[in-house]
């Protein structure tokens, strides 16, 4: 049996975040991201995140078709809901 160790951060981002992109000429190309909101005692707290170019473009294609797929599920939703009603 191989066993590795993880860590996992959860990060809950209200309606008031903040979010920005920036993309690097340098290093090879990388995104910065950075993220920020205040949290339950009110302290501002911010994220910041380096991704290599590939891996930022493979998140949006993925965050492009899930919230794709997320706007015709809650369509049809709603147009069975009006038929029903």
């Amino acid at each position: 049996m191989e066993m590795k160790k993880t860590a996992t951060t959860a990060i809950t981002l209200s309606d008031k975040a903040s979010a920005s992109v920036y993309v690097c000429r340098w290093n090879n190309g990388a995104v910065q991201i950075e993220l920020g909101d205040y949290d339950a005692s009110g302290v501002w707290q911010k994220f910041e995140m380096e991704l290599p170019n590939e891996l930022a473009r493979s998140l949006v294609d993925e965050l492009i078709e899930d919230l794709k797929a997320y706007d015709e599920k809650m369509a049809e939703e709603r147009e069975a809901e009006v038929e029903e009603s």
